[in-house]
């Protein structure tokens, strides 16, 4: 059975859960120690779901506020913080 039989028609995105919002399937999160340059690529290839929670990072915070300009592209920004606050 394909995808379009089970009824997904975009496997690259899904609704977040009763929220409305689209987000990628894929997320990024900073206890990957990613830094600026690893969030603006993940950014700019589909990944909006980005989680800066229990291991935060400068690096990675230093991303998240390079793309404050794009903030409403940011549904999936989860926990802990906030765009405006970073």
């Amino acid at each position: 059975m394909g995808l379009g039989e089970q009824g997904m028609t975009d496997w690259k995105t899904t609704m977040l859960g009763k929220t409305g919002w689209k987000v990628s399937r894929l997320g990024l999160a900073s206890n990957y120690s990613a830094d600026e340059r690893y969030v603006q690529m993940a950014f700019e290839r589909g990944v909006n779901y980005l989680y800066w929670g229990s291991m935060r990072t400068a690096k990675f915070g230093a991303g998240l506020r390079s793309l404050r300009s794009r903030r409403d592209e940011f549904p999936g920004l989860a926990a802990k913080a906030s765009l405006g606050g970073c």
